[in-house]
């Protein structure tokens, strides 16, 4: 898996994550887009374990994949009714409360 901690200007932490397998790539369905090319998700691979932990832990997430996906449900952080797919990516944007 993949992660970056972005610091919001209020202190917030944002969690980037996804899939080691969606790094560098973009998929499009219709007018849709995910772009895992950018900056944004350009983090560093972190063990699921610890993942568990950063995610748990975040105030917002924007994650992509279908075992980040996983372990942001297992750690409760969000539900699977917060799950979209494009293109059969599932990915989730969440203010974790």
């Amino acid at each position: 898996m993949i992660i970056k901690i972005h610091k919001t200007e209020d202190g917030r932490t944002l969690v980037a994550a996804i899939d080691d397998s969606l790094k560098g790539t973009t998929h499009i369905e219709g007018d849709k887009k995910l772009d895992f090319t950018a900056e944004f998700y350009n983090g560093e691979t972190c063990p699921p374990q610890e993942a568990g932990d950063i995610i748990r832990n975040a105030d917002m997430l924007n994650i992509a994949g279908k075992e980040t996906i996983k372990i942001a449900i297992e750690e409760g952080a969000i539900t699977e009714e917060q799950v979209l797919k494009i293109a059969g990516i599932p990915y989730a944007q969440a203010v974790v409360e």
